[in-house]
């Protein structure tokens, strides 16, 4: 079962069914208590999901397409494709969910549902009461496990951005706490509750400049420049190598 339609998987099935031309050698055969009924898709959709849908007949037709898309008789995968355009109500609206809420590609979600949904079927049995509702739920679970696999990173807007990332050494604990604060900062340690610990508190005070360079450091490495911090090290005044401006993206320059 090859389709290819810009508007996806979900659209090219719907653009298929919706060509008489393309289906009018597709014709479903349902037992029933008057005797064989034969439906087309069309006929077979509206008895399941329309207004009058009888709980009997929906079960009929679920267990004879999901027997017929089984057996692989048809080489074109007409009946495959019967069974997907048939549980496309049912597949919409979580499209729809998974595709705001994660941001993810319709295309591809649409993608990994009907190839999770062919997966699961190569093992159902059709004269399974909820063989519907089986397809219907791996359809849903694999999308909702492929967007949040695949989300794609966010683009970086400005250099404080990077100063916040949670991996980076000299990251803030909290969002609305400025970065490169001017001000020494000070480390207390208490002495243990143990006879053979410290005698008094430990105070040890790093001034803004120390913590500004390990900060500009580890920025220096994560851009590949820790030869140009090296050349830069020590104290005394020093030949100019050049100049790097870091400015917050939509401020004044």
């Amino acid at each position: 079962m090859t389709l290819l339609h810009p508007g996806g998987v979900f659209a090219a099935v719907t653009s298929h069914f919706a060509d008489p031309l393309s289906v009018e050698d597709v014709r479903l055969t349902i037992g029933s208590e008057r005797g064989p009924l034969s439906l087309s898709p069309s006929e077979a959709h509206e008895a399941l999901h329309g207004p009058d849908a009888d709980p009997v007949l929906s079960a009929a037709i679920w267990r004879e397409v999901i027997r017929a898309a089984r057996s692989g008789a048809d080489p074109r995968g007409k009946w495959q494709l019967l069974l997907v355009w048939l549980l496309l109500p049912r597949l919409g609206g979580t499209v729809y969910r998974v595709s705001a809420r994660l941001r993810a590609n319709r295309a591809d979600v649409e993608s990994e549902m009907v190839l999770a949904l062919l997966e699961t079927l190569e093992g159902l049995d059709p004269e399974f009461p909820g063989a519907a509702d089986a397809l219907t739920a791996s359809a849903r679970g694999s999308a909702w496990r492929y967007a949040r696999s695949a989300r794609r990173a966010v683009p970086v807007g400005h250099i404080e951005s990077i100063a916040r990332d949670d991996s980076h050494p000299g990251a803030a604990d909290e969002e609305g706490t400025e970065d490169f604060a001017p001000f020494d900062r000070e480390l207390e340690v208490s002495p243990p509750d143990r006879p053979d610990g410290l005698s008094a508190p430990l105070r040890i005070t790093v001034t803004a400049a120390q913590v500004e360079a390990v900060r500009l450091g580890a920025l220096a490495h994560r851009f590949g420049l820790p030869d140009a911090v090296l050349r830069t090290r020590g104290t005394g005044r020093r030949r100019c190598i050049g100049r790097v401006s870091l400015r917050p993206d939509g401020r004044r320059r």
